[in-house]
Formats: C-alpha cells, structure tokens, sequence
C-alpha cells in the first residue's frame, strides 16, 4: 500500500511538494511520512498527544 502512494505521487511529479527528490527511495518516504515520532502526555484529565516533526 505504501509502495502505490509513493508510486503514485512519482508519476504525479509531486515529490518536490513533500520535500522528496526524483532518486528517493521508499524507505526515505516512509520515514518522512509513515513514522511519525509523538508521545502522549497526561495534562489535567485529558491525554495530549505530542508530534515532533515539521
């Protein structure tokens, strides 16, 4: 499934949109877009989830 969204968006040459070159490989999508790095912290009776990335 992943291999089609990336495959997708090189015929669609939309790569440079998502800060991707033309010689990127799937691997490097996944980590830019795929594995998203968060944490969930507890506030005052709520869960607050934490995204670190851009």
């Amino acid at each position: 499934m992943i291999r089609n969204f990336y495959l997708l968006l090189m015929q669609e040459n939309d790569l440079i949109q998502f800060g991707l070159k033309t010689t990127s490989r799937i691997k490097n999508f996944v980590f830019k877009f795929i594995s998203v790095p968060e944490k969930v912290d507890k506030a005052v009776r709520t869960n607050v989830l934490n995204i670190y990335t851009e």
